[in-house]
């Protein structure tokens, strides 16, 4: 006896296939600035967090935008994020004419001044897009 074969599952029943999505987390980033640099990051293919205070990193972020007061809480924020995260991808927001701005171009990845202008963060987003799409980039999968 042949069992009646039972129809294939329409399109609607089939789970969705994830699509590997980068993270950014905003770290202290101030209102005007986390409403235009998030959007050019969701318009890029990122989903975009807030990390709150105190610092909760999602594990899966592959980039860190931060807006420290400091040379000395960017270089302990940007410390803790490549020792609890790996190697996330760091920008750093700073005013113009910052006194530590060298600093921040030694920590981090990019440097963006604000309040932000579109001509010089368009196309940091494009290279950081560029950088999340790659495979290294990827979070690791956790294994416990």
């Amino acid at each position: 006896m042949v069992a009646a074969r039972e129809p294939a599952p329409s399109a609607a029943r089939l789970p969705s296939l994830s699509v590997y999505q980068p993270l950014a987390a905003f770290l202290g980033v101030r209102d005007p600035v986390r409403q235009a640099l998030g959007a050019a990051l969701v318009d890029a293919g990122f989903a975009v967090v807030d990390a709150g205070e105190p610092l909760i990193w999602p594990d899966s972020a592959v980039l860190a935008v931060i807006e420290p007061e400091c040379a000395l809480a960017a270089g302990r924020l940007v410390g803790q994020l490549r020792a609890a995260a790996g190697m996330p991808l760091v920008v750093a927001l700073a005013g113009y004419w910052c006194e530590f701005e060298p600093e921040l171009r030694r920590l981090a990845d990019a440097v963006l001044h604000t309040p932000l202008r579109r001509d010089e963060y368009l196309p940091v987003v494009s290279g950081l897009q560029q950088l999340a799409a790659r495979p290294r980039w990827m979070p690791a999968a956790r294994h416990n």
